[in-house]
């Protein structure tokens, strides 16, 4: 018998970590910055795609697992588009490793499911969350960065090239997505009121701006406001046969500490992690 399994102390090339973007208002952005390429910004979960020659892509979360003495949460066996995938020699020699997001549509592919949803595709396990896909829609593994292709390091290489690599990856694996693109000032006011109007399959949120020909930090423009909230009572998670598990099933919240309660949120947890919730509800 051969451990296969990934941990952290394998997978030392690989970055846990997601990069911070400067944000600006919508209407702030200069649409006529040639030195800047707008993308489409996805609602998922951000990840990296480990790519080796002949083998399976691995994907894997940026974040740290609070259960798993692994150190690493990989969501392959769950991106069914990925799945049957062997990495042509084309796109690695010497390492390749994307960053990108796993993001889903409704079934009919016009519009983006939420990102709690796919949140919860994302934290179920593996038939679990194929199950919830051939439900509400399949994860899309989309890539917009890259940490290291064929071996050279590019995190701090402009977008262009970058764009370039990712382009690459595109022709030899089909199976990937890249974010829609703006170059010019028509483009871009075309992508932001797609997204405005919620008339663009991809997302709803918002745009990303890269620096094309300089290794800038990118800047993040989002449609959709955060809020913080307050949690106001937790209602038990209901089984197949109609009764109450005792775990929890959905978190109900306010936007005053006493206000009245405006909505609930009940994927994107654990099953330990909902247990735990409702051992401790109060």
């Amino acid at each position: 018998l051969i451990n296969l399994t990934k941990t952290r102390e394998r997978l030392k090339d690989l970055p846990f970590s997601k990069p911070k973007y400067k944000e600006v208002a919508p209407e702030a952005i200069d649409l006529s910055d040639a030195e800047q390429t707008m993308a489409a910004k996805l609602d998922g979960g951000h990840v990296t795609y480990d790519l080796k020659k002949g083998r399976r892509p691995r994907t894997y979360s940026y974040r740290e697992p609070k259960e798993r003495k692994t150190g690493v949460i990989e969501h392959s066996h769950k991106v069914m588009g990925l799945y049957h995938s062997k990495v042509p020699a084309e796109i690695d020699t010497r390492g390749t490793i994307l960053r990108g997001e796993l993001y889903a549509r409704t079934k009919d592919g016009k519009k983006p499911l939420a990102a709690e949803t796919v949140g919860g595709m994302l934290n179920a396990g593996v038939h679990k969350s194929r199950e919830l896909q051939a439900e509400k829609g399949k994860l899309r593994p989309a890539i917009f960065d890259v940490v290291k292709f064929r071996g050279k390091d590019m995190t701090n290489a402009i977008y262009d090239e970058k764009l370039e690599a990712l382009r690459q990856v595109k022709k030899h694996m089909p199976e990937f997505e890249i974010p829609s693109m703006a170059f010019t000032r028509e483009e871009k006011k075309e992508l932001l009121e797609e997204i405005r109007s919620k008339r663009h399959p991809e997302t709803h949120e918002g745009v990303i701006l890269w620096g094309r020909n300089k290794p800038t930090r990118p800047i993040k423009a989002k449609f959709k406001s955060d809020h913080d909230v307050y949690i106001r009572k937790i209602t038990p998670a209901i089984g197949k046969d109609g009764k109450a598990k005792k775990e929890a099933g959905a978190l109900w919240y306010s936007r005053t500490p006493d206000g009245p309660l405006v909505g609930k949120v009940g994927t994107g947890f654990s099953r330990a992690l909902r247990q735990d919730m409702w051992q401790r509800r109060e």
